[in-house]
C-alpha cells in the first residue's frame, strides 16, 4: 500500500492501515514520509464518501465538474448582462447531477457501515458543489478522489477575467504624466474623464447585474428548499400509506381469523345440538321401554 492507497480505505480501517504503512516506509528508511503518512487524519465519512465516488462514478462525476463550468460561464454572462436563464438551467442540471451523487455516497457508506446521516449527506452535496465550482486545485482534487478535508463553498467563482479598473486607472497614470502639449492634455484629459464615467456606468451596471444574479441564486435556493421539502413531505406520505395499507392488511387477517372462529363456534354448537337431540330421543325411547316393562310386570 502506498500513499495514495489510503484515500481508499473505509474510515473504520483508517487508522490501522495508515500507522502500518507508517511503520513500513520507517522501516525502509524514510523516517520523515512515515512521520508525514502518520500525521494524516481518518477521513470524515463525507470526505471519505466524496473520494470514493471519483473512483466508483468516474462518469458522473466528470458530467459534475462540467456541469460546474457550464454554472460558472453562465455567471459571468450573467455578469455581463444576459438573461438569467441560462445560469439557472445550468443550477438545475448541476443541481440534479449532486442529488444522483449524494443517492450513491449513501450506498456507498452503507457498504462500509460509516454514517449516512442527513447531516453527512448535507455535507458531501456541499463539497461536491464546491469542488465542481471551485479552483483548478479543487477540482482535481475532487475528479481524482483525494480530498484530505471538507470543502466549503466559496462567496464567488474563480474568475479568469482581468481586472479593468487597474487598467483604467494604469491609462490615467498615463495621460496625467504625458510631457506633450497643453491643449493635448486637455484633450487626453476630456477622454480620460469619459473614459472615468464610462467605467463608472459600466461598474454600476455590473453591479445591478451582481444582484439581480444574487436574486437569482436566492430564487433558485429557495426552489431547491421548497421542492426538498414536498419531496420529504411526499416520503413522509408514502410512509404513512405503507403503514395504513399494512395495518389494514393486518385487520383483514384478523378479521379472516375471527370469521372463521366463529364458523368453527357455529360448527360446535351445531354438534352440541345434534349430540343433544341423540341422547334426548335415546332417553325418550329408554324411558319408553320403562314403561312398557312397568305396563306388564303382575
Amino acid at each position: 500500500m502506498d500513499d495514495d492507497e489510503l484515500f481508499n480505505v473505509a474510515p473504520g480501517d483508517f487508522v490501522a492501515a495508515r500507522n502500518a504503512l507508517a511503520e513500513r516506509v520507517k522501516a525502509a528508511g524514510d523516517a520523515a514520509r512515515a512521520k508525514e503518512i502518520r500525521a494524516r487524519r481518518r477521513p470524515s465519512p463525507s470526505v471519505w464518501a466524496v473520494n470514493a465516488l471519483a473512483r466508483r462514478e468516474p462518469k458522473l462525476m466528470g458530467e459534475l465538474l462540467e456541469s460546474g463550468e457550464a454554472l460558472r460561464a453562465a455567471e459571468r454572462e450573467a455578469l455581463r448582462g444576459a438573461s438569467g436563464a441560462a445560469y439557472l438551467e445550468a443550477g438545475r442540471v448541476e443541481r440534479e447531477l449532486i442529488a444522483q451523487l449524494v443517492a450513491r455516497a449513501e450506498a456507498l457508506l452503507g457498504e462500509v457501515a460509516a454514517s449516512a446521516a442527513s447531516s453527512v449527506l448535507r455535507r458531501i452535496g456541499t463539497m461536491l458543489h464546491a469542488g465542481a465550482i471551485g479552483d483548478a486545485d479543487a477540482r482535481a482534487k475532487l475528479s481524482q478522489g483525494r480530498m484530505m478535508e471538507e470543502l466549503t463553498t466559496s462567496a464567488g467563482f474563480p474568475s479568469d477575467e482581468p481586472e479593468g479598473e487597474e487598467q483604467t486607472t494604469l491609462a490615467l497614470h498615463r495621460t496625467e504624466d504625458d510631457g506633450q502639449g497643453h491643449g493635448e492634455s486637455q484633450g487626453a484629459a476630456a477622454k480620460a474623464r469619459g473614459a472615468a464615467s464610462r467605467d463608472a456606468a459600466e461598474r454600476a451596471a455590473a453591479a445591478e447585474r451582481a444582484e439581480q444574479l444574487r436574486r437569482l441564486r436566492r430564487d433558485a435556493q429557495g426552489a431547491e428548499v421548497a421542492a426538498d421539502r414536498a419531496r420529504k413531505e411526499l416520503a413522509r406520505l408514502e410512509r404513512d400509506a405503507e403503514t395504513a395499507a399494512r395495518r389494514a392488511d393486518e385487520a383483514a387477517a384478523a378479521a379472516d381469523r375471527l370469521r372463521a372462529e366463529a364458523e368453527a363456534a357455529r360448527q360446535r354448537l351445531a354438534d352440541a345440538r345434534e349430540g343433544a337431540d341423540r341422547e334426548a330421543a335415546h332417553a325418550r325411547d329408554t324411558a319408553e321401554r320403562l314403561r312398557a316393562l312397568e305396563r306388564g310386570s303382575p
